[in-house]
């Protein structure tokens, strides 16, 4: 859990901008210059979990509040160089791993539903979107940011 979520996320948050530091600088916005200039963006997987702790799950709260950290940090260390790093941090996502605990554990998706204020699952496509979002000119003034994607489950607290 450690290995993928922290020690991967931090890799990658080092290796990337390396590179990235050598594009060239272009217009953040072809139709609005005064959004400066950018050598692109880094978005990283967070998850709901960065904010709300989960029972008997210390692991992966953990690993997913490391990874707020790792975020924030690299947006520090990279917005001079005009590379913006946010996340986009989603509670429950219709995919694999979800599907496996939802055939796995009676009553987990009906818990789900429940818990989600809008009644339904994230889908894939949903959060691909908000990461399209964070990677476009409409989000050029965003750094360091950490976009919840749940439906409006961390808005209550249960």
């Amino acid at each position: 859990m450690y290995e993928i979520n922290v020690t991967g996320t931090f890799l990658v948050t080092r290796a990337v901008p390396a590179s990235m530091k050598s594009q060239e600088l272009v217009a953040a916005s072809p139709q609005a210059s005064e959004r400066g200039t950018t050598r692109g963006s880094i978005v990283i997987l967070g998850s709901t979990s960065a904010f709300i702790a989960t029972p008997k799950m210390i692991q992966y709260t953990a690993a997913k509040h490391a990874v707020l950290g790792i975020t924030k940090t690299a947006a520090l260390d990279n917005a001079s160089y005009g590379i913006r790093v946010n996340s986009v941090c989603p509670s429950w996502v219709d995919a694999p791993m979800v599907r496996k605990a939802m055939d796995d554990v009676p009553d987990l998706e009906r818990t789900i539903r429940t818990a989600v204020p809008i009644g339904r699952i994230a889908l894939a496509d949903e959060v691909a979107d908000a990461v399209m979002f964070l990677c476009s000119p409409m989000s050029s003034y965003a750094v360091g940011c950490n976009l919840i994607l749940d439906g409006g489950t961390t808005l209550s607290g249960r």
